[in-house]
């Protein structure tokens, strides 16, 4: 039982991690990938994106008022009747966050996705 409740805790941190990946890959690059420079933080991706951390770390705190959970409860719980709706909210807010303040991202992206040379 403590098992489970930890996991859906969990939840919280993967809402606004997969809300970032899919604007990121649907919406923004258009499913064009620079697969060789992924591993190489000198090329287009570089080391880490601050920005995407940024709004990753924004995702989870908008999560935190609407989480009911034996190991947290959100200030917010109440609007809902005490059910945990933070998924919802986080990934949707996370994702608006993503899209709408992507000037912010500095990377460039590839027109259409490389692939490694053979």
């Amino acid at each position: 039982k403590h098992f489970t409740h930890f996991l859906l805790f969990l939840l919280a941190f993967f809402v606004p991690w997969s809300a970032i990946c899919l604007r990121d890959y649907y919406l923004i690059s258009k499913g064009a990938i620079d697969i060789p420079a992924l591993s190489d933080p000198q090329q287009r991706y570089g080391f880490c994106n601050l920005y995407a951390i940024t709004l990753f770390i924004v995702g989870v705190l908008i999560q935190l008022p609407f989480i009911e959970n034996p190991l947290f409860h959100g200030s917010l719980t109440w609007i809902f009747a005490g059910n945990d709706v933070s998924w919802i909210i986080g990934w949707f807010g996370t994702g608006v966050l993503y899209y709408a303040l992507r000037r912010f991202d500095r990377r460039s992206l590839p027109a259409q996705s490389l692939f490694p040379s053979t």
